[in-house]
């Protein structure tokens, strides 16, 4: 290669790099430098997306190697017999196939050359039209095919960031912030999901205009013609799209499709390549189904470990309350130490999500302590004090033997950090290792709170349970000599807001006459209460589980229920059913939706529905089957007196 333009100096020069981010590209490289010349001259006001040209020129072969290889290089235009040799430098050698090529015909020898080597992003450019008023046009349609170039790189690239959003609410804003790689997409958009088999939508996330959107129900949104657009009514004859909006509806492997609603405040009409839209379209198809199964192995594995932990716990405890309360806990404090900024560099997302169900296994190593020695009711000697101790190293060593085996869950790993150090003492003073301030994990300092907390509002083989208000005023007390202050701090502000919460009580005239039935509704009334709590302190994490339990639970309740109202040969039966069932498909039907963050919180409504409910089934609809219960049982003690006295 010869160098190009040997006067670099009649050339435009090239901006300053402060202007590099705003101005295109463009290698000209030509062997008759006049009248290219005048094109470059004539540019000097050219703008395209209101961004101006750097024309690059190249003196040497080197240099056109160098140019060929920048990685914001927009366009080439070449009018040179070697043609077919720059075309190669561009694309093999610099592997660069983003920029477009601007050929000029007629020229030597690279007709030849260029019929072998076909290239949909290169424009030929007659030379008659190799004039100012005529060049800027095809060069308009150049930098046109390198913005999709760029576009299709970025939205190919994007599946990664798509698939480990780990949450619909963050697959919507990265969906979002892809949209911005697409030419002249406006910048107000909505995120939003359709449940195809209840015909409702939801809306995720939104930027421009719609920043700071919470998932919620369409309904919930609060501009009226932004709902008529996405959700029409059915008597109401949809609007025809307009130059300024547009709407995306693109189907999924589930039974959900997701809606890109996209907006320009002013009439500006906007047009998105067809190309484009579809590659977007088609790579949200292909990610969102891995959000689904992501969310499911999640489960899954938070499930596994709740029942890890509630094995352990049999033996000494009320049968898994203490894990489930201790997990909750241990989720609100973490969210109050976020609110207040405390530790950021350790409390991230992954943190909150999974530290509460980590927190469940603190206990496990006591599996390898003996009855005798867990469930004796005196005081132990200094053996048997060992064998307990011993747990924190046993619980750690089976957790970091499981988290070296699901090596893609970090709930094991953090867990086995839990168990052995949650006996620490913020002084020093604690067990196995006598570690000291923060060189206690972040993660066994919080539990070492809430596990003290419970343990003495609890009744255990060897103790009676304290009230809540000793219990609260130890921890007090030991706030920086067996507790870090800054976490008791966040646990007194978890205990000021469960205060601040009316929980429904089970009394005994909610009785309906038989234990089983009535230990099932003081249990649904504890769930829902654990929902109230759950939405005035703002824990997420704890409405998912409680909202399975909920739902899972009422299910095997109405089954006996029923079983026995059958049995009893209750006339109300069918009614009966209508009414559970009722219950069932809107707990069902919240439940997806908040598991799927469909809904980011759980509104006041839902939460008056499944308490309202409840009380009014118990007080009303079974105290009606109670009654029916004690006429029968009557009718037949007068049945048999009758029948002893005839």
């Amino acid at each position: 290669m010869t160098a190009t333009f040997p006067d670099r100096g009649r050339m435009n020069p090239r901006p300053d790099v402060r202007d590099a981010d705003r101005n295109w590209n463009i290698l000209f490289l030509g062997a008759d430098i006049s009248r290219l010349q005048q094109c470059v001259n004539a540019l000097a006001g050219f703008r395209y997306r209101g961004r101006a040209i750097a024309a690059l020129q190249a003196g040497s072969d080197d240099e056109v190697r160098r140019l060929c290889g920048l990685s914001d290089l927009a366009a080439v235009v070449i009018d040179h017999p070697r043609a077919p040799e720059f075309i190669r430098c561009l694309r093999d050698e610099a592997g660069n196939w983003e920029a477009s090529l601007v050929l000029v015909d007629g020229v030597g020898e690279a007709g030849a050359g260029l019929a072998v080597m076909p290239d949909q992003n290169q424009l030929i450019l007659s030379r008659k039209n190799l004039v100012p008023g005529k060049f800027s046009a095809h060069l308009e349609n150049a930098l046109a095919i390198h913005e999709r170039n760029v576009a299709i790189r970025h939205i190919s690239l994007g599946a990664a960031a798509l698939t480990s959003a780990g949450t619909l609410e963050k697959f919507a804003g990265r969906s979002l912030d892809l949209l911005d790689r697409i030419p002249e997409m406006p910048p107000h958009r909505l995120f939003c999901v359709r449940d195809n088999e209840s015909r409702l939508e939801f809306v995720i996330a939104g930027s421009g205009r719609f920043t700071g959107t919470m998932a919620g129900p369409l309904t919930e949104f609060g501009e009226d013609s932004v709902k008529l657009r996405i959700a029409p009514d059915a008597t109401i004859a949809r609007p025809a799209a307009e130059d300024h909006w547009q709407l995306w509806e693109i189907p999924t492997t589930s039974r959900e499709s997701i809606l890109i609603y996209l907006e320009n405040i002013s009439p500006v009409p906007f047009r998105i390549d067809a190309r484009l839209r579809t590659l977007f379209c088609n790579q949200l198809t292909a990610t969102f189904g891995h959000l689904g199964d992501l969310e499911k192995i999640k489960r899954a594995h938070r499930a596994a470990v709740f029942a890890m932990a509630d094995l352990a716990e049999f033996r000494d405890t009320d049968t898994g309350e203490h894990v489930v309360r201790v997990a909750n806990i241990t989720d609100e404090i973490t969210w109050v130490l976020r609110e207040h900024g405390c530790f950021p560099g350790e409390i991230t997302d992954d943190f909150v999500e999974q530290l509460g169900a980590a927190s469940s296994l603190h206990d496990v190593g006591k599996v390898a302590v003996p009855d005798r020695v867990l469930l004796k009711p005196g005081k132990l000697d200094p053996d048997e004090w060992e064998l307990i101790k011993n747990h924190t190293l046993q619980g750690a060593a089976i957790l970091a033997r499981a988290g070296r085996m699901a090596q893609e869950s970090r709930y094991f790993s953090m867990a086995a950090e839990v168990a052995e150090n949650h006996h620490e003492h913020y002084d020093g003073g604690g067990y196995p290792r006598g570690l000291r301030g923060e060189d206690i994990p972040l993660a066994a300092r919080i539990v070492a709170v809430v596990d003290v907390f419970d343990a003495l509002a609890g009744k255990r083989p060897y103790k009676e349970a304290w009230s809540n208000q000793d219990a609260i005023a130890y921890i007090r007390e030991r706030a920086g000599s067996q507790f870090d202050p800054i976490v008791v701090g966040a646990f007194l502000t978890v205990i000021e807001r469960r205060s601040e919460v009316t929980l429904t009580q089970w009394g005994s005239a909610m009785s309906v006459g038989d234990p089983m039935l009535d230990q099932d509704h003081s249990r649904l009334i504890g769930l829902i209460n654990q929902l109230e709590t759950a939405q005035v302190t703002g824990n997420r994490n704890v409405v998912a589980p409680v909202l399975d339990e909920l739902l899972f639970y009422a299910v095997d309740h109405f089954q006996r229920e029923e079983r026995h109202m059958e049995a009893m040969g209750y006339p109300r039966l069918e009614v009966h059913r209508r009414i559970h069932q009722r219950f069932i498909d809107t707990t069902g039907k919240l439940n997806w939706q908040y598991q799927r963050g469909l809904r980011r919180h759980l509104t006041e409504e839902l939460l008056e529905f499944l308490s309202t409910w409840l009380i009014d089934h118990i007080m009303k609809e079974d105290q009606r089957y109670q009654r029916f219960r004690l006429e029968a049982a009557e009718a037949d003690s007068v049945q048999s007196l009758y029948a002893v006295q005839s």
